[in-house]
């Protein structure tokens, strides 16, 4: 048994040049038609896709599909609510959180991103609801060495979304911002709890054409995993960068030169120059001036800093004996949940694309996992801290 440990802490990706693939957005209803005249939550069934490798095409089936999208009911692990502030202060600056970590989001009256509250969902009662972790290995097509690892496809997508708001005042981070408001997109998960059509992402929205200071969208980035050929940590960008924009004060534009067109026209750019129509949720618009006019100009900016209480990912032991492998996270390291993946090497070589063999979540400190029949695979292990410092280890069976 070969064991990787390696921790990230959730830093900064790295500002590299990188391609964001294929255009492969292709349309769905028409989203607009779904957007309350007067406000509600926002459902892109325009950004819509194939929901994934299917074996026919040379992807796995998972073995646990009820752990693959959001689970209403979950064990919680927002515990740590209470213990922080209801509010905060406001920053001078937009600022917003890439969550590829995942975990227990609570549906709500109130939106606060830095409680992990949301609107999009609530129907009067408070539930919370789990996100699985963003699955990195479904985007290791085509990448190979130092390439092929989770944290360089988070960095590759975080950079695909800066590069789209290069010129305005936003700051964007994956590194959970502990001291101010924040906007967070989670980035993870299937769309099949949230919409009966296929939705690729969603935004809660209080009116038309509102600015969101603290609210939270979601990426189903289950729900972009493509088959042979494609990179598709591309499309995962550009629905985040999608979702984004709509918090910061941007509505669907009927112009198809838009990203921000639904159904998904392909593009990857902002439309300028365009004119205005008033009608909600149909409207051409200037998507750059918009988001200068609500953000400003770019302005450098220090790095977001992690959190100081706690800035260590929790400390992660693996001790086997015989096929049983038992997992125990550090009585000083509380963790919000251990999510357990098990791959095995590609099913279409060609591809180099990991099939999926087992998916599971513990929300405890210690958990055993029977690993008889996952010869040659590779275990993935990832305890997220309560401030969403990752501990990631590998495991070769």
């Amino acid at each position: 048994m070969k064991i990787h440990g390696y921790v990230s802490l959730c830093a900064l990706a790295l500002l590299i040049a990188c391609d964001g693939g294929p255009d492969l957005l292709d349309g769905g209803p028409d989203a607009d038609t779904a957007m309350p005249p007067d406000g509600g939550t926002r459902r892109d069934s325009g950004w819509d896709m194939d929901s994934g490798p299917s074996p026919d095409d040379g992807g796995a089936t998972d073995a646990s599909p009820s752990d693959s999208g959001l689970d209403a009911g979950a064990p919680s692990d927002l515990a740590w609510l209470d213990e922080t502030p209801a509010t905060l202060p406001s920053r001078a600056h937009h600022v917003a959180y890439l969550n590829f970590v995942g975990g227990a989001v609570r549906r709500s009256g109130v939106s606060r991103a830095h409680r992990n509250q949301t609107t999009v969902g609530y129907t009067g009662v408070e539930e919370d609801v789990f996100v699985p972790p963003f699955m990195a290995q479904r985007y290791f097509i085509g990448f190979t060495g130092a390439g092929r690892t989770r944290q360089a496809i988070i960095d590759r997508i975080a950079a695909a979304v800066r590069a789209h708001y290069a010129t305005v005042d936003l700051q964007v981070t994956t590194t959970r911002p502990s001291d101010a408001e924040f906007l967070m997109v989670v980035i993870g998960g299937e769309n099949a709890d949230w919409d009966p059509r296929r939705i690729n992402g969603i935004t809660q929205s209080g009116t038309c054409d509102a600015d969101e200071p603290n609210g939270i969208a979601h990426t189903f980035s289950r729900s972009l995993e493509l088959p042979e050929g494609f990179s598709g940590y591309g499309a995962v960008g550009l629905t985040t960068t999608h979702e984004l924009a709509h918090m910061l004060g941007l509505r669907h534009n009927r112009n198809p030169d838009s990203l921000m067109h639904a159904p998904s026209s392909g593009s990857s750019a902002w439309a300028v120059g365009a004119p205005t129509d008033t009608r909600c949720g149909r409207e051409l618009q200037d998507d750059l001036a918009v988001l200068v006019a609500n953000l400003g100009a770019n302005v450098p900016r220090d790095p977001i800093a992690p959190h100081t209480s706690d800035p260590d990912p929790p400390e992660l032991l693996v001790e086997r004996a015989g096929d049983t492998l038992t997992i125990i996270v550090s009585d000083a390291s509380p963790v919000r949940y251990v999510s357990l993946r098990v791959f095995s090497e590609s099913p279409r070589p060609e591809l180099n694309n990991p099939g999926l063999l087992h998916e599971s979540y513990v929300f405890g400190s210690t958990t055993t996992l029977d690993v008889s029949d996952f010869g040659g695979a590779t275990l993935e292990i990832l305890a997220p801290d309560r401030w969403d410092n990752m501990a990631v280890v590998e495991v070769d069976l």
